[in-house]
């Protein structure tokens, strides 16, 4: 009998860590968005490419495993307090600098980013729309957050 409660208490401890490296993730997004931070002198050199193919990727990513993984989205959603923190917003790009940097990504009607960067407003809407509704409450608390969030029309 104890080794039927240690094999199902060994199977929970592999499983419950499998997507916290994808969650975790939301913690790294606030310093790469720092870093691609829009001013006058940005320019869209083959490293500032390379952040700004991170940044935008990551909710392409997670997009695609809440519509492809119901275990992704069981484990989001029993995480998510854990991994949301009062600065989560931070790392959400402004919709002036989202603005300027589609601006800067068109070259004579060629859009020389990452496409990621074009269906970005799509992915955070698709994100947006699988919270709960505490999950939504709890984010639209932070006034940086729902600022940002109505921006993009999201509440």
């Amino acid at each position: 009998m104890t080794k039927i409660i240690y094999a199902f208490c060994f199977i929970g401890l592999f499983t419950s860590c499998r997507y916290s490296d994808d969650l975790g993730e939301l913690k790294e997004l606030q310093k790469v968005n720092s870093n691609i931070l829009m001013d006058d002198q940005f320019e869209l050199t083959q490293e500032n490419q390379s952040k700004i193919e991170s940044y935008f990727q990551f909710p392409k990513e997670i997009s695609y495993k809440f519509e492809t993984n119901s275990s992704f989205q069981n484990y989001f959603h029993r995480k998510f307090f854990r991994y949301y923190s009062a600065n989560f917003c931070e790392s959400l790009v402004s919709k002036f600098d989202y603005d300027l940097l589609l601006k800067k990504c068109t070259v004579n009607t060629f859009f020389i980013c990452a496409d990621d960067v074009v269906y970005f407003e799509q992915y955070l809407s698709n994100l947006y729309s699988v919270l709960s509704d505490q999950e939504k409450q709890k984010i639209l608390e932070d006034k940086s957050c729902s600022d940002k969030l109505s921006e993009y029309g999201l509440n």
